[in-house]
């Protein structure tokens, strides 16, 4: 019997001493081997999780406690240090691997429901933090996800059916003024025989649903990474838009909606650049960010989009976490390497790079942040080609394929400086 096998028949206090010998063995730093056995042995029990939330669909998987205050408060302290990320210490960073799961679900079902039950509670948390009163009542939530994304009202209206009507979750799901979101991302656009936009998702993986959803909401099908429960941070549509976000670099909040939503509204009404920017003039966003396009003419655009403020179209092929080429702030900028994560990947461009070369760069640094323990570390890789309607997530040691109808599976990834044996698996439940 494997190992992740022997685990799904172990009880949860049997797993906990388990983990619990291995890591008083690793801290006594008598022995070298310790160190790959428990990160085996961390495998495992990914695996075995990973295993059973496949079939069961989340209901029983026990996920980390989810706190977008941490990481915030984590960006806030580097930011008041004037440290780079770079000179985080990541030596106690817990994340060797990650599992990552892929639903294929038209409409909001069973899948969508077992998600919300094994991350509400985190986002319920994150949603609250500032008290009820912070937060808009339900009725100008709705008001304004009608007014602005009126094509999303009737799946809205099915995700709170699942929820079994709870009020709260129901104000949330609009992602209309939510609390901030920052997470610090580098992204590039290929052009020429084969087209491609790349990103990198930098940000505390504890804080990352690691779900790829394939759906089709309003009739047309999407993929991307999900977040916020039906928002994406980027993804693509069978029409040939590809859409990918960033920080913007400015923290200042407004009156609007959270940008994975609005992510996934361009996906699901927008087919080509011009038409995702005059969709832009008109949707209220609560932060500034970047959103890099590029569509099936090859048409490619960087929109920074901020509260009370008319998008900035550009034609670079290249974005990180600041607004065009000159950071608005400097230090903030210096403080994530922006400005050299950006010029990194335009020196790349210019020589006018091969698919494997542009994905290459991303996988180092500086493009390819470690900074897990500070919130800033490169969770994924994506490639999304939406020309032939796929997209390629890449980690160090391993790659995982996804297209439209690709059926349910999981894939365990290893991080930099991990060594978890990276494996895929179908199930179709």
């Amino acid at each position: 019997m494997r190992p992740c096998d022997q685990l799904s028949h172990m009880t949860a206090a049997e797993i906990e001493g388990l983990v619990e010998r291995s890591l008083g063995h690793l801290a006594a730093g008598q022995d070298a081997a310790a160190l790959p056995v428990l990160l085996r042995l961390a495998r495992s029990v990914g695996a075995a999780i990973g295993t059973a939330s496949t079939h069961v669909g989340w209901a029983n998987r026990q996920v980390l406690p989810w706190s977008a205050a941490a990481a915030i408060k984590d960006a806030e302290r580097l930011h008041a240090s004037g440290s780079s990320i770079s000179d985080a210490d990541n030596s106690s960073a817990p994340w060797a691997c990650l599992t990552f799961y892929g639903i294929n679900e038209s409409v909001p079902e069973r899948r969508w429901k077992a998600l919300f039950e094994a991350t509400w509670q985190g986002y319920r948390s994150w949603y609250l933090r500032a008290g009820h009163g912070a937060r808009p009542s339900l009725a100008v939530a709705r008001r304004q996800l009608e007014l602005y994304m009126p094509e999303l009202v009737p799946t809205w209206e099915r995700l709170v059916e699942l929820t079994d009507g709870d009020e709260t979750a129901a104000r949330m799901l609009t992602l209309y003024d939510p609390p901030r979101f920052l997470p610090g991302c580098s992204q590039a656009v290929l052009t020429g025989p084969t087209p491609m936009l790349v990103r990198n998702y930098d940000y505390d993986p504890g804080l990352c649903e690691r779900v790829v959803y394939s759906t089709a909401f309003t009739g047309r099908r999407v993929i991307g990474m999900g977040d916020c429960l039906w928002g994406l941070l980027d993804g693509m549509n069978e029409r040939g838009l590809a859409v990918s976000l960033a920080f913007g670099g400015r923290e200042d909040t407004g009156k609007g909606f959270a940008i994975p939503l609005v992510v996934r509204y361009l996906l699901e009404v927008a087919e080509t650049v011009a038409e995702v920017i005059a969709v832009l003039t008109r949707i209220p966003v609560n932060m500034a960010y970047n959103l890099t396009l590029l569509d099936r003419n090859a048409d490619v655009a960087t929109i920074f989009v901020a509260p009370a403020t008319a998008p900035e179209v550009s034609r670079l092929r290249a974005a990180t976490n600041h607004r065009g080429t000159i950071p608005d702030r400097p230090e903030h900028a210096s403080i994530l390497r922006s400005v050299e994560r950006q010029q990194t990947l335009l020196d790349v461009l210019a020589v006018k790079p091969d698919p494997r070369a542009l994905v290459a760069a991303f996988q180092r640094p500086p493009v390819y942040n470690t900074a897990y323990a500070s919130g800033f570390g490169t969770v994924y890789t994506a490639a999304y080609r939406p020309d032939v309607g796929r997209v390629e997530y890449v980690w160090p040691g391993s790659t995982w394929q996804r297209g439209f109808d690709s059926p349910d599976a999981m894939h365990i990834a290893a991080l930099a400086g991990g060594s978890a044996q990276p494996s895929s698996t179908e199930s179709v439940p």
